[in-house]
């Protein structure tokens, strides 16, 4: 059972009292009794859901007549950690959108030999690693051109200037959601 010791203020869990009166039930003890021993019940308030991540529960005691009572209360987190959980709220939803950062690329030219326009491709930061790999090693071997798969796995043939534009147009994608909305002391 809990309880709160007087002398050293503090709460403590206690089944039983052992002194040289012999040993005692806390259950079985009324509050007299144990304020004879040094102690009181600790009555404590149901605690608080808290749904919200911004605040949090905060406990407070106090000794009221034979009882030691146990309140609790919800109140605002510090502003620093308000702060640096809206943070990590943006960079997880800032993390959402560069994963879904879409390009649309005009003159595209179909293996069919086809030529669309509107073409979407993919400029999440794995693209745009893959589009650099693959724009270095044109550019190295001399190559004009490469084939290189949209998001609705149509295959087409770019060229090296092609994948250029793909790889500005989402790295550009990129830097905007980065700036989005970003949260005061964001450079936490």
């Amino acid at each position: 059972m809990k309880l709160y010791d007087i002398k050293g203020k503090q709460i403590v869990e206690l089944e039983y009292i052992s002194n040289s009166e012999g040993t005692f039930y806390i259950s079985a003890l009324s509050n007299a009794e144990l304020k004879n021993y040094g102690y009181k019940k600790v009555v404590e308030d149901d605690y608080p859901k808290n749904d919200d991540p911004y605040k949090e529960v905060v406990s407070s005691g106090a000794i009221k007549a034979d009882v030691y009572h146990i309140s609790y209360s919800i109140v605002d987190k510090p502003a620093g950690v308000v702060a640096a959980i809206k943070y990590e709220e943006w960079k997880k939803d800032r993390e959402a959108k560069v994963a879904n950062i879409e390009v649309s690329l005009d003159n595209c030219k179909g293996l069919d030999g086809s030529t669309n326009n509107g073409v979407i491709f993919q400029g999440d930061e794995t693209s745009q690693n893959r589009l650099g790999r693959a724009i270095s090693a044109s550019s190295i071997a001399g190559v004009g051109s490469t084939l290189w798969t949209a998001k609705n796995n149509k295959v087409y043939e770019l060229s090296v200037a092609q994948l250029g534009e793909i790889l500005l147009k989402a790295g550009q994608a990129q830097t905007a959601i980065w700036n989005e909305n970003r949260p005061a002391g964001a450079d936490i």
